[in-house]
């Protein structure tokens, strides 16, 4: 059900205001809200009240959050991954706040190391140019810094390609040739002063590359010798930061802390900051569950001195946040509404009328008890074990009661890890009730029966909302017409004899008052076509109820899924049993690990598959009976964490 909610103004002292707000953190009772310029705002400016100045410390806890995020992110790669069913630690609040200062300084103490890293990395691909420029002129035997120009010449450094060198000697340009380990060769060319554009040219027509060195004293061979002992020291100590930055990864639980820690002031900031403060005055404004308005007057009671509270039903003009209540069976099938929309504050909650509808399609779509009972026990154990929150936790729940659905109906209408039931335990077994193997228009018909039966739900829910509503037409004529309709239409082929004109009796009551007064917004003519034209709602009818035969499609699927990787592992054992000696053992192994991995995989996909189209029928073919989407979650400050739990 929807709780109703109430619209909160706290007045208090600004001495109170941190004490108030981590109370109010602690707590989870209260979702914050921002005003605006109209209604409390406007109270707020004729009060000379204005926003709480705390844009500065929340900056100041964002910009912590985002160091230890780095930090963090930077570790990574040395970090202890948790185990897949491994529960989060859990801390207290003050533990993980204290944190946050050691936090800090681990990750000031990694951004020094990595920007020291950044630096000698810079400087390794330096070097690692200035190498590869100097490589080619080790041979050369004249000091590079000595090579300059004279009164009558200059001289030019380069490279060219060996067979070129008799085209330079053709053109009588002067040049002197060096050994070298690469494919060209280097040469230092004179360019006369009197000739030196055609020596430029005839050094370039033959292919010349002029060198671009920095400015390097002594032969090239020494200062490459230089340089490798540079690259090499470079590289101990890119080994060295690197191993410091390592080892830094024993301290992430401390950064891990420091990160909740730090998430949980931010969000405490953040919230101080939609308040409106004065010198010494702040006023809160927010929203709370009516059926915790006591608890949220007693913690103020508590933490705030001399102050003034209002608690009041919201105004008409006002769209509250939705929050449903639910019993511990039916509250984690929430997540499956909320994935569409949130109910309106003022609508009406469906999870109770939708969970048996979703559970019973589920359970028909994978259609595996062998599957079903993997999916329960998997999901078990994560929740016995990790110790799941929020949207996580409910979507573990969902699957272990859809195991549980699918363990019944694999019975009923399905198999047990793709071996059909007669299989296993011979003909006379009773069960599967329906194969869709064996009988596909049998089990059409029924899935597509079941699917007409959720849409009559969803219309006789709409009629009891309706008629609360007080719109009693809508409730008879616009719904409650095709109800009588379809039970005149079944009535048709269960009566015999004169009975049948009971059936069409209420066929024709039905189809009088849709066709009378379904275009009763109209007068005249305009009325009767109105009606008239109700009748073609049918066709959406049948689109509905036919869109169930998707439950047919998938639960065909995951039983053919699995008896077709039945049949590879058999093929590989088989094929893996001639092998002498060991045959039989490896052949064992080999189909094993074959069904293992493969029903693994039938089971996640179909899974996904079930979760997926069980919603999508919700969602399209039943919610669009009665249902009113357009809410906001409830969502009150409270203390949420990434890797600790708070005690």
């Amino acid at each position: 059900m929807i709780v109703p909610m109430k619209h909160i103004s706290l007045f208090g002292l600004k001495t109170d205001e941190r004490r108030v707000m981590k109370a109010l953190q602690n707590n989870g009772v209260v979702q914050i809200e921002r005003s605006e310029a109209e209604g409390p705002a406007s109270l707020g400016e004729a009060s000379g009240l204005f926003r709480s100045g705390c844009e500065s410390e929340l900056a100041e806890k964002n910009n912590t959050v985002q160091r230890i995020k780095a930090a963090l992110s930077r570790l990574n790669p040395y970090l202890k991954k948790p185990g897949l069913l491994e529960a989060p630690p859990e801390c207290s609040e003050d533990e993980l706040i204290g944190s946050v200062p050691g936090a800090i300084v681990i990750a000031e103490e990694l951004e020094g190391l990595q920007k020291e890293l950044n630096q000698v990395k810079n400087d390794k691909e330096k070097t690692a140019a200035a190498l590869k420029a100097l490589r080619p002129f080790k041979g050369v035997s004249i000091p590079l810094d000595e090579i300059r120009p004279t009164k009558t010449a200059g001289f030019v450094l380069g490279l060219i390609k060996p067979e070129k060198l008799g085209a330079l000697d053709e053109a009588g340009v002067v040049y002197e040739a060096y050994p070298t380990e690469g494919q060209k060769t280097p040469i230092l060319a004179a360019i006369p002063n009197a000739s030196r554009e055609e020596t430029l040219a005839s050094l370039h027509s033959a292919g010349f590359s002029e060198a671009s060195l920095p400015e390097y004293e002594g032969l090239a061979a020494d200062n490459y010798a230089l340089l490798e002992s540079e690259a090499a020291s470079l590289e101990l100590k890119n080994e060295e930061l690197s191993k410091a930055i390592a080892a830094l990864g024993e301290k992430a639980e401390e950064l891990k802390k420091g990160l909740d820690g730090a998430l949980i002031e931010q969000n405490r900031a953040q919230a101080r900051c939609e308040l409106f403060a004065t010198r010494e005055t702040f006023l809160l404004n927010g929203w709370v569950r009516s059926d915790e308005a006591d608890k949220l007057e007693a913690i103020v009671n508590e933490n705030a001195g001399v102050h003034y509270l209002e608690i009041r039903d919201p105004y008409d003009e006002e769209q509250p946040p939705t929050y449903c209540k639910n019993s511990k069976f039916f509250a984690p099938f929430e997540f499956i509404t909320n994935m569409y929309s949130p109910p309106d504050p003022r609508g009406f909650d469906p999870t109770v009328v939708m969970t048996p509808f979703y559970l019973l399609f589920f359970g028909l779509m994978m259609g595996d008890t062998g599957y079903g009972l993997v999916m329960s026990i998997g999901a078990a154990l994560f929740l016995k074990l990790k110790k799941p929150k929020k949207g996580t936790e409910q979507v573990a729940k969902i699957l272990f009661w859809g195991g549980l659905s699918t363990m019944v109906f694999g019975l009923l209408a399905g198999t047990c890890f793709g071996m059909n039931w007669y299989d296993l335990f011979g003909e006379s077994f009773p069960f599967p009730l329906i194969d869709p193997m064996k009988d596909q228009m049998t089990a059409i018909i029924a899935y597509c029966a079941l699917g007409f039966g959720q849409i009559i739900v969803g219309m006789i829910v709409s009629i009891v909302l309706h008629i609360k509503r007080g719109d009693w037409q809508t409730a008879l004529f616009d719904i409650g017409s095709w109800l009588i309709i379809f039970a005149g239409a079944g009535l048709v082929f269960l009566l015999k004899g004169n009975l049948r004109y009971i059936a069409f009796g209420l066929i024709g009551v039905g189809v009088i008052l849709l066709v009378g007064f379904g275009g009763r917004a109209k007068k005249g003519v305009g009325r009767v076509i109105g009606g008239l034209g109700k009748l073609y709602d049918i066709t959406g009818f049948l689109s509905d109820v036919l869109s169930y035969s998707r439950v047919f499609a998938l639960g065909l699927a995951t039983g053919a899924m699995g008896s077709a990787f039945n049949l590879v592992a058999g093929i590989a054992k088989d094929m893996l049993k001639g092998i002498p000696v060991v045959g039989g053992v490896v052949s064992f192994l080999v189909a094993a690990v074959l069904l293992v991995i493969l029903h693994v995989f039938c089971v996640a996909i179909n899974a996904l598959g079930a979760f997926i189209h069980c919603a999508r029928l919700q969602f399209i073919e039943y919610y669009n009976r009665f249902y009113t989407p357009g809410g906001k979650l409830f969502s009150p400050l409270g203390i949420d964490t990434k890797y600790n739990n708070v005690k």
